[in-house]
């Protein structure tokens, strides 16, 4: 997984972490199943504060982008199939 943050950018940190592992997700670069990094080591490695990369994740997680297993870690979830109308079900 690839972040890239601009400190100077008028975009929120946070808004540009989220953005770009959504994106991700939903490109297929990151698929169901696949490992993120801890929040510690994703801060670490942004060099942003740890609470930013909390919300991130319970903001992913949320919206079932990604799963957060306490002592295990956080994975992304495979991407919901489009719902089926009733008429397509029947043929």
């Amino acid at each position: 997984m690839f972040i890239r943050v601009e400190r100077g950018s008028s975009v929120p940190l946070s808004r540009q972490i989220d953005e770009q592992i959504r994106a991700q997700c939903l490109s297929g670069i990151l698929r169901g199943g696949d490992c993120l990094p801890s929040v510690r080591q994703l801060a670490k490695e942004l060099a942003v504060n740890v609470n930013t990369v909390f919300r991130v994740y319970e903001r992913l997680a949320s919206e079932k982008f990604i799963e957060m297993r306490q002592g295990d870690g956080t994975y992304v979830l495979p991407l919901a199939e489009p719902a089926r109308s009733d008429r397509q079900l029947a043929e």
